[in-house]
């Protein structure tokens, strides 16, 4: 009995080590592979809805798939416009944007994949922190990441429209998806449709 529960452990501290040394192996002698996609995505299923996919490629540019409809002058992809008290939009000052992300940007990102535990979730998960125990919304928002790498793609989305129980790594998905939507935000974005 005692072999049997020897063994049963060293087999679970085999199989936790290789998912870690998969977890580990985005990064092959610390360059970043040729395959690499990072996708941000944002959708909801409210009539007027930002919906959209930011992805960045392994050469640093990133590229915006925006299937908004029916917002207003597509406000939420124009963050030029302000508006102010109910008043017309006015344009602000465009910043300076980056064309692309640098190979070190790159690396830092694929290492707060790692770090926030990222390879090791779900592909779905359902959480809002702002709700209720055991309530659910139909009209909620779905936040996604996914990153494809070495030939291998980790999907994983959030519905934000139930609860959550304590175990949800939501918080560190959240704080993932925000860390890379602002630094998103520091980059021009392509339309591949405007690119063909």
């Amino acid at each position: 009995m005692k072999k049997t529960i020897q063994i049963v452990i060293g087999i679970s501290i085999f199989f936790a080590l290789i998912s870690q040394a998969s977890a580990q192996s985005v990064l092959k002698d610390g360059k970043i592979p040729g395959d690499l996609v990072i996708k941000l995505s944002f959708s909801s299923s409210i009539q007027s809805s930002a919906e959209y996919d930011l992805k960045i490629t392994a050469d640093g540019k990133v590229y915006l798939d925006d299937r908004s409809h029916m917002l207003p002058s597509q406000t939420f992809f124009n963050p030029m416009l302000l508006e102010t008290n109910g008043k017309k939009p006015k344009r602000l000052k465009v910043p300076n944007l980056k064309d692309k992300f640098s190979q070190k940007q790159l690396k830092q990102m694929i290492l707060e994949f790692e770090k926030s535990g990222f390879f090791e979730m779900n592909e779905s998960y359902e959480g809002d922190i702002n709700l209720q125990e055991n309530i659910c919304i139909n009209h909620a928002n779905t936040k996604g990441l996914s990153i494809l790498a070495n030939g291998k793609t980790k999907k994983i989305a959030f519905f934000l429209g139930c609860s959550y129980g304590e175990k949800s790594p939501l918080k560190s998905f959240l704080n993932l998806y925000d860390k890379i939507s602002e630094e998103l935000k520091k980059v021009k974005k392509t339309n591949p449709k405007n690119n063909k």
